[in-house]
């Protein structure tokens, strides 16, 4: 029995040393270097991803509010933060934000198409984003319609390195989700 386990042993050293000189061959393939943000790019925009082995929450997770039409009030959670602004909804309504289940760092605000007649603001939190070596004045959102991916970047979203946030100005509910111009 111990001469089996003693040529067992030798094998898993044997294929193990194998496995490491066939690495250190450059003529091979590379593993990446892992100093670049990880992102998924959906119709031209570079959708940026979450740490890995970071826990999303689930797209039945809502996180609501209710605004009262001439107070406004804010919505948020670890990763966005959302402002409306005093007398910028129609009326007095609840507000929600579900955060993504597709490993991007992205939102879905409701109700679905609500217009502000002035612009609220969002603030993603860019921590929970993969983005090990990348330029963060690069950050911004882009925005997208609730069930199709015509991901497009909001004019004007910016990196504010003092708060550590991308913000933009919103003038309706839709999808948005951080990105890399």
């Amino acid at each position: 029995m111990r001469k089996h386990w003693q040529f067992l042993c030798g094998i898993v050293m044997t294929l193990a040393v194998i496995s490491l000189t066939a690495c250190g061959d450059e003529t091979g393939p590379t593993s990446p270097t892992g100093t670049f943000p990880k992102f998924v790019t959906v119709n031209g925009v570079k959708l940026l991803t979450f740490k890995d082995g970071l826990e999303l929450r689930v797209a039945n997770d809502l996180e609501a509010k209710w605004i009262e039409k001439e107070v406004g009030g804010t919505l948020s959670t670890d990763d966005a933060t959302l402002t409306i602004l005093p007398n910028s909804i129609p009326t007095d309504l609840w507000i929600s934000m579900a955060q993504s289940t597709d490993g991007t760092v992205s939102f879905l605000y409701g109700p679905n198409g609500l217009q502000f007649s002035q612009p609220a603001i969002l603030e993603i939190n860019p921590a929970s984003a993969e983005l090990t070596g990348g330029d963060l004045s690069k950050l911004r959102i882009a925005v997208a319609q609730d069930d199709v991916d015509d991901w497009e970047i909001v004019d004007e979203a910016v990196y504010d390195p003092t708060q550590n946030v991308v913000r933009a100005q919103l003038s309706h509910f839709s999808r948005y989700a951080l990105c890399m111009e």
